[in-house]
This record gives structure tokens, C-alpha cells and sequence, in this order.
């Protein structure tokens, strides 16, 4: 785009330049004119100095020729009109500055003649030289032109490559906000998950502790149940510590039936938590 500019304002010099010759071809005709009107001028006041001087060769006094005398006119014919002949100081030192005037006009006017030529043939030096350099640029405006062309075909592929990239980029983009919906959902339900295993790791954990609670308290009201047999088996063992016994078994048969409803609160808390498992599976 520079060059197009610079294109554009060497053409603008080029016809500012063929402007000014023109101009100054006119004054030079204007000026030759005037130099052929003085030279004619010129010409016309030698005609009339060569005039006069003819005229006062022809007013010398001649000899008179003997001969008879002419008739005398009944009536003396009438004066002519007073002339002017080259003796009048006055019209000769007119002619004479005429003359010079017009010399030195002519000269001037020659001299500006020849300075004006000077200068057309320094502006037609210029105006060769535009000429050969407008070449010169439109030339290089047709590389530069090409080097354009070329990269606005670049230009256009690398536009629609970046096209196809940012509609790939965008279905990326939408897949990956899905992605992250999906794994933040997961992430969720892993959390879900990992703290509805670990409270089963826990009730399970507890039950077993209830379940062993239990065994070991039968087991304990067993072995007293039989130690009772075995006293009532022999009257005189069994007078003292029959009451005592019986008081150990309830106590034992108490704690176990504790500890069995603590069983049937967390298998009740098991089942509710493997519902919500499942629930969060679907």
C-alpha cells in the first residue's frame, strides 16, 4: 500500500512537472511573440528613418535650368500640410529613443527567451528522468502487486485453517465441559460412595463387636446354667449360691438382649445405607 502511495505521488510530480512545461512552452511562445512585434516595430522605425533621410536628400537646393519661364496660375495653388522631415531634431530624437527602447526591450526579451528555454529543457530533463522512475515504480508496484496477491491467498488458507481449528476447538470445548460435568458428577458420587462404604466398613465393624458381645454373653449364661445344674445336682453345693447365680445369668441374658437390640439398630442403618448405594449406582 506505501509503494501504491508512492506510485501516486511520482504520477502527481510527473503531471505537475508536464504542467509546468506547458506553462513555461506558453510563455515561450508568448515571449517569441513579443520579440517578432518588437522586431516588426523595429523594422518600421528604420523604415521611417530611411524615409526621412530620403526625404532630406530630396529637399537639397538644386541648380535652377534656363528655360523659359512657366505660366503664371490665375490662382496660387493652395499650401500643402507642413511635414515632417528628418531635419526636426525633435521627431529624430524621438525615433532614435524608440529605437533604443525597443532594443533594449528586445534584448530583454531575448534574454528571458533563452532563460525560459533553459528551463524547459531542464524540466523536460525532469520530466524524462519522472518518466524513467514512474518505470522504475510501476515495476516494482507489479512485484510488490504479485507479493500481494501471494499473500492474500496465504492469507485466505491460514484464515480457513484457523476456521476449521476454532470449530474444532469450540466441539473440544463443549466435550470438555461435558467431561467435566461427568467427572465432578463422579467425583460426587465417588464421594458418596467412599462415605456410605466407610460408614458399612464401621456398622460392620460394630456389628461383628455386638455379634461377639452376644456369643461370649450366651456362652457365659450357658456355662453359669450349667454350673447351676450341677449344684442342684448336689443339695448341699447349691443352699448358698443359687441366688447368686440366678443374678449372674439375668444380668448376662439382660446385657445380651442390649446388645442384640444395638445388632437390630445397625442392620437397620446397614440396610437403609445399601438403599441409598443403590440409588446412587442408577
Amino acid at each position: 500500500m506505501k509503494k501504491l502511495w508512492i506510485g501516486a505521488a511520482f504520477l502527481a510530480g510527473l503531471g505537475a512537472g508536464w504542467m509546468t512545461s506547458w506553462s513555461v512552452r506558453r510563455q515561450a511562445l508568448e515571449r517569441q511573440a513579443e520579440i517578432e512585434k518588437f522586431k516588426s516595430v523595429e523594422r518600421e522605425l528604420r523604415s521611417r528613418l530611411d524615409a526621412l533621410e530620403r526625404e532630406r536628400a530630396a529637399a537639397a537646393p538644386e541648380t535652377p535650368e534656363v528655360g523659359p519661364r512657366p505660366p503664371v496660375p490665375a490662382s496660387p495653388p493652395a499650401s500643402p500640410p507642413p511635414r515632417i522631415t528628418a531635419d526636426d531634431p525633435v521627431t529624430r530624437q524621438e525615433l532614435v529613443r524608440l529605437l533604443n527602447e525597443k532594443n533594449e526591450k528586445l534584448a530583454a526579451a531575448e534574454n528571458n527567451l533563452a532563460s525560459l528555454q533553459n528551463r524547459l529543457h531542464e524540466l523536460e530533463e525532469r520530466a524524462s528522468s519522472l518518466t524513467a522512475e514512474q518505470t522504475r515504480l510501476a515495476e516494482s508496484e507489479k512485484q510488490l502487486q504479485e507479493r500481494l496477491n501471494g499473500a492474500t491467498r496465504l492469507t485466505e488458507v491460514l484464515q480457513a485453517d484457523m476456521k476449521q481449528r476454532n470449530e474444532r476447538l469450540a466441539q473440544l470445548e463443549v466435550a470438555n465441559q461435558e467431561l467435566r460435568k461427568r467427572s465432578e458428577e463422579a467425583g460426587r458420587q465417588f464421594a458418596r460412595f467412599s462415605q456410605i462404604s466407610e460408614d458399612l466398613i464401621d456398622l460392620s465393624r460394630r456389628r461383628e463387636a455386638y455379634m461377639n458381645n452376644i456369643i461370649r454373653r450366651y456362652r457365659e449364661a450357658t456355662d453359669q446354667f450349667r454350673t447351676l445344674a450341677l449344684r442342684f445336682d448336689n443339695p448341699r453345693d447349691a443352699t448358698g449360691s443359687s441366688s447368686q447365680d440366678l443374678s449372674r445369668i439375668q444380668n448376662v441374658i439382660s446385657l445380651a438382649d442390649e446388645d442384640m437390640r444395638q445388632l437390630q439398630a445397625l442392620n437397620a442403618q446397614a440396610t437403609r445405607l445399601q438403599r441409598e448405594l443403590s440409588v446412587a449406582r442408577k
